[in-house]
Protein backbone atom coordinates (compact mmCIF):
# COMPACT_ATOMS: atom_id res chain seq x y z
CA UNK A 1 0.00 0.00 0.00
CA UNK A 2 2.82 2.47 1.07
CA UNK A 3 4.39 1.60 -2.72
CA UNK A 4 1.29 2.47 -4.33
CA UNK A 5 0.80 5.54 -2.64
CA UNK A 6 4.52 6.35 -3.67
CA UNK A 7 4.13 5.60 -7.25
CA UNK A 8 1.16 7.53 -7.43
CA UNK A 9 2.87 10.56 -5.81
CA UNK A 10 5.43 11.00 -8.65
CA UNK A 11 2.07 10.86 -11.15
CA UNK A 12 3.09 7.04 -11.95
CA UNK A 13 0.71 3.97 -12.16
CA UNK A 14 1.28 0.75 -10.84
CA UNK A 15 0.41 -2.11 -13.19
CA UNK A 16 2.14 -5.28 -11.01
CA UNK A 17 -1.13 -5.37 -8.76
CA UNK A 18 -3.23 -8.36 -8.75
CA UNK A 19 -6.22 -9.24 -7.21
CA UNK A 20 -4.57 -11.20 -4.24
CA UNK A 21 -2.58 -8.22 -3.67
CA UNK A 22 -5.67 -6.10 -3.84
CA UNK A 23 -8.15 -8.21 -1.43
CA UNK A 24 -6.11 -8.18 2.11
CA UNK A 25 -5.51 -4.51 2.15
CA UNK A 26 -8.73 -3.39 0.35
CA UNK A 27 -10.30 -1.51 3.17
CA UNK A 28 -6.91 0.01 4.64
CA UNK A 29 -6.68 1.61 1.35
CA UNK A 30 -10.02 3.06 1.05
CA UNK A 31 -9.15 4.28 4.64
CA UNK A 32 -6.02 6.22 3.60
CA UNK A 33 -7.06 7.00 -0.12
CA UNK A 34 -10.05 8.55 1.04
CA UNK A 35 -7.91 10.46 4.15
CA UNK A 36 -5.49 11.64 1.34
CA UNK A 37 -8.34 12.99 -0.65
CA UNK A 38 -9.87 15.04 2.12
CA UNK A 39 -6.42 16.94 2.74
CA UNK A 40 -4.79 17.28 -0.80
CA UNK A 41 -8.88 17.98 -2.42
CA UNK A 42 -8.31 16.21 -5.43
CA UNK A 43 -8.94 12.63 -6.93
CA UNK A 44 -5.95 9.93 -6.50
CA UNK A 45 -5.74 7.47 -9.77
CA UNK A 46 -4.83 4.10 -8.72
CA UNK A 47 -4.38 2.08 -11.53
CA UNK A 48 -8.12 1.64 -11.79
CA UNK A 49 -9.13 0.72 -8.65
CA UNK A 50 -12.33 2.55 -6.45
CA UNK A 51 -13.44 2.26 -3.40
CA UNK A 52 -17.00 0.73 -3.90
CA UNK A 53 -18.02 2.20 -0.27
CA UNK A 54 -16.73 5.13 1.81
CA UNK A 55 -15.82 4.70 5.34
CA UNK A 56 -18.51 7.11 6.64
CA UNK A 57 -21.05 4.78 5.33
CA UNK A 58 -18.91 1.45 6.26
CA UNK A 59 -19.05 2.74 9.76
CA UNK A 60 -22.91 4.07 9.25
CA UNK A 61 -23.46 0.64 7.94
CA UNK A 62 -21.62 -1.01 11.22
CA UNK A 63 -24.30 -2.32 14.75
CA UNK A 64 -22.22 -0.86 17.27
CA UNK A 65 -22.15 2.65 15.68
CA UNK A 66 -24.85 5.03 17.65
CA UNK A 67 -24.18 8.37 15.54
CA UNK A 68 -27.60 8.29 12.81
CA UNK A 69 -27.78 10.22 9.53
CA UNK A 70 -31.25 11.00 9.34
CA UNK A 71 -32.55 10.41 5.65
CA UNK A 72 -29.41 8.84 4.47
CA UNK A 73 -28.96 5.04 3.51
CA UNK A 74 -26.93 2.74 5.56
CA UNK A 75 -25.03 0.39 3.12
CA UNK A 76 -23.55 -3.27 4.25
CA UNK A 77 -19.87 -3.39 4.17
CA UNK A 78 -18.01 -5.83 1.35
CA UNK A 79 -17.80 -8.47 3.82
CA UNK A 80 -21.62 -9.27 4.31
CA UNK A 81 -22.53 -8.34 0.66
CA UNK A 82 -20.51 -10.88 -0.40
CA UNK A 83 -21.51 -13.90 2.17
CA UNK A 84 -24.95 -12.23 1.20
CA UNK A 85 -24.27 -12.94 -2.05
CA UNK A 86 -22.87 -16.39 -1.45
CA UNK A 87 -25.67 -17.52 0.15
CA UNK A 88 -28.08 -16.69 -2.30
CA UNK A 89 -26.22 -18.21 -5.11
CA UNK A 90 -26.26 -21.44 -2.89
CA UNK A 91 -30.50 -21.31 -2.43
CA UNK A 92 -30.86 -20.69 -6.01
CA UNK A 93 -28.83 -23.97 -6.94
CA UNK A 94 -30.27 -26.06 -4.63
CA UNK A 95 -33.71 -24.51 -5.90
CA UNK A 96 -32.33 -25.48 -9.45
CA UNK A 97 -31.71 -28.95 -8.52
CA UNK A 98 -35.23 -29.64 -6.92
CA UNK A 99 -36.93 -28.32 -9.75
CA UNK A 100 -34.74 -30.51 -12.18
CA UNK A 101 -35.65 -33.82 -9.86
CA UNK A 102 -39.25 -32.73 -9.53
CA UNK A 103 -39.02 -32.87 -13.76
CA UNK A 104 -37.86 -35.73 -13.90
CA UNK A 105 -39.86 -37.43 -11.25
CA UNK A 106 -43.01 -35.74 -12.82
CA UNK A 107 -41.63 -37.31 -16.30
CA UNK A 108 -41.48 -40.91 -15.08
CA UNK A 109 -45.03 -40.53 -13.46
CA UNK A 110 -46.56 -39.51 -16.63
CA UNK A 111 -44.43 -42.73 -18.31
CA UNK A 112 -45.93 -44.93 -16.02
CA UNK A 113 -49.69 -43.79 -16.25
CA UNK A 114 -49.18 -44.25 -20.44
CA UNK A 115 -48.26 -47.62 -19.92
CA UNK A 116 -50.62 -48.64 -17.28
CA UNK A 117 -53.51 -47.54 -19.54
CA UNK A 118 -51.55 -49.70 -22.73
CA UNK A 119 -51.71 -52.77 -20.48
CA UNK A 120 -55.33 -51.94 -19.51
CA UNK A 121 -56.61 -51.62 -23.19
CA UNK A 122 -54.45 -54.84 -23.77
CA UNK A 123 -56.08 -56.44 -21.19
CA UNK A 124 -59.70 -55.51 -22.47
CA UNK A 125 -58.72 -56.16 -26.09
CA UNK A 126 -58.92 -59.73 -27.04
CA UNK A 127 -57.40 -59.38 -30.18
CA UNK A 128 -54.29 -58.41 -28.91
CA UNK A 129 -54.41 -60.74 -25.37
CA UNK A 130 -53.87 -64.51 -25.91
CA UNK A 131 -55.81 -65.57 -22.75
CA UNK A 132 -58.90 -63.67 -24.51
CA UNK A 133 -57.52 -65.18 -27.84
CA UNK A 134 -58.31 -68.65 -26.52
CA UNK A 135 -61.65 -67.33 -25.48
CA UNK A 136 -63.08 -66.69 -28.08
CA UNK A 137 -65.24 -69.49 -28.50
CA UNK A 138 -66.98 -67.99 -25.62
CA UNK A 139 -69.29 -65.37 -27.03
CA UNK A 140 -70.00 -64.53 -23.36
CA UNK A 141 -67.09 -63.53 -22.76
CA UNK A 142 -65.68 -61.89 -25.50
CA UNK A 143 -68.93 -59.82 -25.09
CA UNK A 144 -68.11 -59.13 -21.58
CA UNK A 145 -64.36 -58.14 -22.48
CA UNK A 146 -65.90 -55.31 -25.07
CA UNK A 147 -68.31 -53.91 -22.73
CA UNK A 148 -65.66 -53.48 -20.21
CA UNK A 149 -63.48 -51.71 -22.80
CA UNK A 150 -66.75 -49.88 -23.99
CA UNK A 151 -67.34 -48.79 -20.33
CA UNK A 152 -63.86 -47.43 -19.89
CA UNK A 153 -64.22 -45.44 -22.69
CA UNK A 154 -67.19 -43.96 -21.87
CA UNK A 155 -66.33 -43.29 -18.44
CA UNK A 156 -63.45 -41.19 -19.85
CA UNK A 157 -65.82 -39.29 -21.88
CA UNK A 158 -67.84 -38.31 -19.11
CA UNK A 159 -65.17 -37.23 -16.82
CA UNK A 160 -63.99 -35.04 -19.98
CA UNK A 161 -67.31 -33.54 -20.20
CA UNK A 162 -68.22 -32.92 -16.25
CA UNK A 163 -64.64 -30.89 -16.66
CA UNK A 164 -66.43 -29.04 -19.16
CA UNK A 165 -70.01 -28.76 -17.84
CA UNK A 166 -68.14 -27.62 -14.08
CA UNK A 167 -66.11 -24.60 -16.30
CA UNK A 168 -69.04 -23.46 -18.01
CA UNK A 169 -71.31 -23.25 -14.72
CA UNK A 170 -68.43 -21.42 -13.44
CA UNK A 171 -68.61 -19.08 -16.09
CA UNK A 172 -70.57 -15.66 -15.86
CA UNK A 173 -72.95 -16.25 -18.62
CA UNK A 174 -74.42 -19.16 -16.77
CA UNK A 175 -74.15 -17.38 -13.84
CA UNK A 176 -77.16 -14.45 -15.57
CA UNK A 177 -78.70 -17.12 -17.37
CA UNK A 178 -80.04 -18.22 -13.75
CA UNK A 179 -80.76 -15.05 -12.73
CA UNK A 180 -82.82 -14.21 -15.58
CA UNK A 181 -84.42 -17.80 -14.83
CA UNK A 182 -84.87 -16.80 -11.14
CA UNK A 183 -87.09 -13.33 -12.41
CA UNK A 184 -88.98 -15.12 -14.97
CA UNK A 185 -90.02 -17.43 -12.49
CA UNK A 186 -90.35 -14.64 -10.12
CA UNK A 187 -92.83 -12.57 -12.69
CA UNK A 188 -94.64 -15.50 -13.46
CA UNK A 189 -95.80 -16.35 -9.66
CA UNK A 190 -96.78 -12.53 -9.90
CA UNK A 191 -98.94 -12.68 -12.75
CA UNK A 192 -100.62 -15.57 -11.01
CA UNK A 193 -101.40 -14.09 -7.98
CA UNK A 194 -102.68 -10.44 -9.89
CA UNK A 195 -104.94 -12.99 -12.33
CA UNK A 196 -106.66 -14.74 -9.09
CA UNK A 197 -107.32 -10.85 -7.70
CA UNK A 198 -109.09 -9.80 -10.51
CA UNK A 199 -110.98 -13.31 -11.20
CA UNK A 200 -111.82 -12.35 -7.28
CA UNK A 201 -112.85 -9.06 -8.05
CA UNK A 202 -115.21 -9.66 -10.92
CA UNK A 203 -116.87 -11.91 -9.09
CA UNK A 204 -117.74 -10.32 -6.13
CA UNK A 205 -119.11 -7.63 -8.27
CA UNK A 206 -121.57 -10.19 -10.36
CA UNK A 207 -122.72 -11.46 -6.85
CA UNK A 208 -123.16 -7.94 -5.83
CA UNK A 209 -125.37 -6.90 -8.60
CA UNK A 210 -127.66 -10.30 -8.63
CA UNK A 211 -128.67 -9.26 -4.69
CA UNK A 212 -129.95 -6.05 -6.20
CA UNK A 213 -132.23 -7.56 -9.18
CA UNK A 214 -133.61 -10.57 -6.81
CA UNK A 215 -137.38 -8.32 -6.12
CA UNK A 216 -137.50 -7.93 -10.20
CA UNK A 217 -137.03 -11.76 -10.97
CA UNK A 218 -138.73 -13.78 -8.18
CA UNK A 219 -140.63 -16.02 -9.59
CA UNK A 220 -143.20 -16.63 -6.56
CA UNK A 221 -143.69 -13.07 -6.88
CA UNK A 222 -144.96 -13.10 -10.47
CA UNK A 223 -146.56 -16.57 -9.87
CA UNK A 224 -148.83 -14.42 -7.40
CA UNK A 225 -149.37 -11.36 -9.93
CA UNK A 226 -150.77 -13.07 -12.29
CA UNK A 227 -153.00 -15.15 -9.70
CA UNK A 228 -154.49 -12.05 -8.77
CA UNK A 229 -155.58 -10.59 -12.69
CA UNK A 230 -157.21 -14.06 -13.11
CA UNK A 231 -159.69 -13.40 -10.66
CA UNK A 232 -160.13 -10.02 -11.74
CA UNK A 233 -161.38 -11.23 -14.86
CA UNK A 234 -163.30 -13.95 -13.78
CA UNK A 235 -165.45 -11.32 -11.60
CA UNK A 236 -165.84 -9.64 -14.61
CA UNK A 237 -167.09 -11.94 -16.77
CA UNK A 238 -169.42 -12.86 -14.00
CA UNK A 239 -170.84 -9.93 -14.05
CA UNK A 240 -171.27 -9.91 -17.63
CA UNK A 241 -173.55 -12.79 -17.78
CA UNK A 242 -176.07 -12.35 -14.99
CA UNK A 243 -176.78 -8.90 -16.31
CA UNK A 244 -177.13 -9.73 -20.12
CA UNK A 245 -180.83 -11.75 -21.01
CA UNK A 246 -180.46 -14.82 -23.32
CA UNK A 247 -177.90 -15.67 -20.43
CA UNK A 248 -179.17 -18.54 -17.90
CA UNK A 249 -178.25 -18.01 -14.28
CA UNK A 250 -176.63 -21.00 -13.58
CA UNK A 251 -172.95 -19.96 -14.12
CA UNK A 252 -170.64 -22.04 -16.64
CA UNK A 253 -167.35 -23.15 -15.80
CA UNK A 254 -164.75 -20.74 -16.74
CA UNK A 255 -161.72 -20.90 -18.47
CA UNK A 256 -159.07 -18.70 -20.15
CA UNK A 257 -158.67 -19.08 -23.75
CA UNK A 258 -155.04 -19.21 -23.85
CA UNK A 259 -156.08 -22.89 -22.04
CA UNK A 260 -158.32 -24.06 -24.24
CA UNK A 261 -156.99 -26.83 -27.01
CA UNK A 262 -159.97 -25.53 -29.69
CA UNK A 263 -159.16 -22.25 -29.27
Amino acid sequence: AMSLLANTRHGTKSATMTPETRAPSLLIRQDSLSGRTMRNGKNIDVGGVKPLVSRTEIQCGRPGNVRTNAGKPTYKSQEEQYQEIQELRRDLGELRVENSSLKTRSRRLEEDLLRRDRQIEQLMDPAKNDEARRKLTDKGASLVSSLKLRVSRLEATLKEKEAELGKLQASTKATALNEMKIEAETYYQEVRVMGIFFFVSSYSIELIDIDGDDSDSDPDFMFEQEESDDDDDEAEWREGASSSPGMSSTPLPFTYPYHSQSH
